[in-house]
């Protein structure tokens, strides 16, 4: 993936923690200076977070499952991740798995393993 896609892609990852602090502070201000027309944008803001946020668990539990570079382990890890934390998992496998620097694999054979008594 292009470094312009994956700066993309990361914002769009951030994207929905950012507009729940936004729709954290837009209810605390119309709450506090009865700005009822605030609720709206509320609305809106929250209702497109959720279609964003759903969209990206799409891509990204597609992403783990379609992804040649971790072993099954790793992958039935990921998607247990993605399952049972939510949005939480998003961000960890794009900064760790996505945005990665380096093109190493944590997979590991038998014939890789060395023993540290036995040399």
């Amino acid at each position: 993936m292009k470094r312009k896609n994956k700066r993309l892609l990361g914002l769009f990852t951030l994207l929905p923690f950012l507009s729940l602090l936004a729709i954290a502070t837009l209810g605390i201000l119309a709450g506090a200076m009865h700005m009822h027309f605030l609720e709206g944008i509320i609305a809106i803001i929250a209702v497109c977070t959720a279609f964003l946020g759903f969209a990206l668990y799409i891509y990204y539990l597609v992403h783990a499952i379609n992804n040649k570079e971790i072993d099954n382990l790793e992958r039935l890890m990921w998607i247990l991740l993605f399952t049972f934390s939510g949005f939480i998992g998003v961000p960890v496998y794009f900064f760790t798995r996505v945005n990665n620097k380096t093109k190493t694999s944590v997979t590991n054979t038998d014939s890789d393993f060395v023993n540290p008594i036995i040399t």
